[in-house]
């Protein structure tokens, strides 16, 4: 199989899943640490207290996309789809892991874009409650896989997840809003954790 996930792909899915450096119960309930890697991504068994490495967060979700993620995009839409659909593709698997069962993928391969694009915001629930920042990714990904457009900040942040040396620190860069940063920032401290401002002086 020669399907990857592209620089930009990697970037989008990383900013969105964050890196949490300590392990952590996500929205569902799943116990979760890195960017993203539950027991179901194959690669690791999260447990509570169990910290990891932002070095071995990448090593793991490149192994987790390889391994799981990549041969269930390429069962579901076959290895001919452009570049922009499989990194968008993998990102819906990596937070779902339903591409094998999601609507959205036969609307996409009957090249019906605008039932695709709604099957795929459908999506946007975690613990039973439909959260923002699902709500967005999902729009960013029908962007990516129906149209191939990239956020912008996807293109401004390829190389810029920040490194945490600390395993008591949270480290996250994703596209929000001031509110949504704010809530995102709560979150974390009701996890225990100490949040660290990566931004710049670019909005994000």
């Amino acid at each position: 199989m020669n399907m990857h996930v592209s620089p930009k792909g990697r970037s989008f899915l990383v900013g969105h899943e964050g890196v949490v450096t300590k392990a952590y119960r996500c929205p569902a309930g799943i116990i979760t640490i890195g960017s993203g890697l539950t027991a179901a991504s194959g690669v690791i068994v999260p447990k509570l207290g169990m910290t990891i490495s932002v070095e071995e967060n990448d090593r793991l979700v490149d192994l987790a996309l390889r391994r799981n993620y990549l041969p269930r995009v390429s069962k579901a839409l076959g290895e001919s789809v452009a570049q922009n659909v499989v990194d968008g593709a993998a990102s819906f698997d990596f937070n779902t892991g339903a591409i094998l069962k999601a609507s959205w993928v036969t609307r996409f391969l009957n090249n019906d874009t605008v039932a695709a694009r709604k099957a795929l915001a459908a999506w946007n629930e975690g613990g039973g409650k439909v959260l923002k920042g699902l709500v967005r990714r999902r729009a960013e990904e029908a962007d990516i896989i129906l149209r191939g457009v990239y956020p912008a900040w996807v293109r401004d942040t390829l190389s810029t997840i920040p490194k945490v040396e600390s395993a008591d620190f949270a480290a996250f860069v994703v596209s929000v809003t001031e509110e949504e940063r704010e809530e995102i920032r709560a979150a974390f401290a009701r996890l225990g954790f100490v949040v660290a401002d990566q931004r710049d002086d670019t909005s994000r």
